[in-house]
């Protein structure tokens, strides 16, 4: 019964090897299967056209949520989805008009920029230019709670940030969020889901007043321990845009460790140091906890690769 439980499990590690590409320097799993899509796409929307307009709220939970959540944004609405810092507003980057549509719904300062969100790391050089960067930095940063300022491509639509020739870009450790972008095959215009210049939101409520021009307010179970005032700091975000050096646009969650592993991988700050003889002890302790979160987290995006588009239910 022992030998026949341990080759099982053998059996497993050698079919996720097939479906996740994992890195070395960090524990990440990309899923690189999705589920096929076209018949629940079709589900979805037959389901939106005869929903009333006030039933617009799903819960996230594998296929019908994800093609309900893709649908809508192909029909050019924006949507609400927790992202791994604070709750946030996503629309068609490369459509000029959801971007305005996304402006508007804010009431944002057009001269405010947004970022960009994308499926993976190695997406990024398809939107802006990554050759200058040390090898693995990238890998080091993301997935998680960092903005990467880069020089864009002309690939990414113009009337996105106009009058600038960088971008914010953004991976995060939502595999939901990461799974629109790899089924549409084009970044995300992601913001705050507040009106400009307000708190940002940790809970749905907390932008209510934004919900009759929202297209579908997406949902996941609640951390309790996160819905406090210093979680919604949003991401950190620094500027990666000159060889071997950073500058911190925005202090914010993942801090420390955007200065540590910049500095590891010798892009330096004349704003922020980072000593390892004084520092080193703290840093490991800190990166122990971080691969503990993150193999808790991989544990169950394994075990869940392929269930999860057929044993949760969408809203």
């Amino acid at each position: 019964m022992l030998q026949f439980s341990m080759f099982s499990q053998l059996a497993r590690l050698k079919l996720s090897s097939n479906i996740f590409k994992f890195s070395v320097k960090r524990n990440f799993y990309e899923a690189n299967y999705l589920p096929p899509l076209k018949k629940t796409l079709n589900q979805a929307r037959a389901s939106i056209e005869y929903m009333d307009n006030n039933a617009k709220h799903y819960f996230i939970g594998g296929e019908r949520s994800l093609a309900v959540a893709i649908e809508l944004l192909l029909e050019k609405k924006i949507i609400a989805v927790p992202t791994d810092t604070v709750y946030g507003l996503a629309t068609l980057a490369q459509d000029k008009n959801c971007v305005d549509n996304l402006y508007e719904l804010k009431e944002r300062d057009k001269n405010k920029p947004i970022a960009i969100c994308l499926s993976s790391i190695s997406d990024i050089h398809n939107w802006a230019e990554i050759d200058h960067l040390p090898k693995n930095l990238l890998g080091a940063l993301l997935p998680g709670s960092v903005t990467v300022v880069l020089k864009r491509k002309s690939i990414l639509n113009s009337s996105l940030n106009p009058g600038t020739d960088t971008i914010g870009i953004r991976v995060t450790d939502s595999k939901f969020i990461r799974s629109i972008c790899k089924v549409i095959k084009q970044p995300l215009a992601l913001t705050s889901a507040n009106l400009s210049n307000q708190p940002s939101s940790l809970v749905t409520n907390e932008f209510r007043q934004l919900w009759p021009n929202i297209g579908g307010i997406f949902y996941t179970i609640v951390n309790r321990k996160k819905i406090n005032d210093s979680f919604r700091v949003g991401s950190t975000v620094v500027d990666l845009t000159e060889p071997m050096k950073f500058s911190i646009i925005r202090k914010g969650a993942g801090f420390e460790r955007v200065v540590r592993n910049c500095y590891r991988h010798g892009v330096t700050s004349t704003e922020y140091t980072w000593n390892p003889k004084i520092n080193n002890d703290e840093d490991d302790d800190d990166n122990n906890e971080e691969n503990d979160n993150e193999d808790e987290t991989v544990e169950g995006d394994e075990a869940d690769a392929d269930k999860e588009c057929e044993e949760m239910i969408a809203g």
